[in-house]
């Protein structure tokens, strides 16, 4: 199975993820692979506060299994008024 990530902004400086883990674009992932799961192998604190967005829609949950063919985006949070 395949996924796409996308990692958007400046959020690869703050990220501790080997940059070659991190620039590719394409993930061979296995049977059962959840978005915690990507968040983990990116060494991506909770703290962080980042919320993958899988398939155009915010995936709070990180135990989502996720589909071959699935597109996560990474954005840093942000806020503003």
């Amino acid at each position: 199975m395949w996924i796409q990530l996308i990692i958007y902004g400046r959020l690869k400086q703050y990220l501790s993820a080997p940059r070659d883990l991190m620039e590719k674009e394409k993930w061979e992932i296995t049977e059962g692979t959840t978005t915690g799961d990507i968040l983990k192998a990116l060494n991506i604190a909770d703290n962080l506060g980042i919320v993958p967005v899988v398939n155009g829609s915010h995936c709070f949950d990180k135990e989502r299994v996720l589909k071959d063919g699935d597109i996560i985006l990474l954005y840093p949070m942000v806020s503003g008024g």
